[in-house]
């Protein structure tokens, strides 16, 4: 619905990069495992980078732990909507000359398409 939103309400077009491509907008990249140790790699084959970082203390607080690890027990909370959720919202490149013209033109126009999906989302009456 984001993606959609930003597209239809900022009158722009859907990234045409297609590497980790979930769909129109919507890009999920996993951890490269072969960078960590062997007794570590469990932990990182089918998490979402971006969901890694945001899990503050990572492996020190177990925050992904599903009890296959015999060093790390289950946290029983890393599958909950316990937390904050978050997105990261790439509307462009700077160092990409349109992509940088269409953010300084669009600006009020991403906003209105950011906020207006949150509202959506969570039903919140437009004033």
């Amino acid at each position: 619905m984001l993606a959609d939103n930003i597209v239809e309400i900022a009158d722009t077009k859907y990234s045409q990069m297609e590497t980790y491509k979930e769909d129109d907008g919507v890009y999920v990249r996993t951890i490269e495992v072969d960078d960590y140790e062997e007794d570590s790699r469990w932990l990182f084959e089918s998490i979402p980078y971006l969901f890694i970082i945001r899990e503050i203390g990572g492996i020190a607080t177990g925050a992904y732990s599903d009890g296959s690890s015999s060093i790390y027990s289950e946290n029983i909370y890393r599958n909950s909507n316990i937390g904050v959720e978050g997105y990261l919202v790439e509307l462009g490149y700077m160092n990409v000359d349109d992509d940088l013209d269409n953010i300084l033109q669009n600006n009020r126009l991403y906003m209105k398409a950011i906020t207006e999906s949150i509202r959506d989302f969570y039903k919140i009456e437009n004033n």
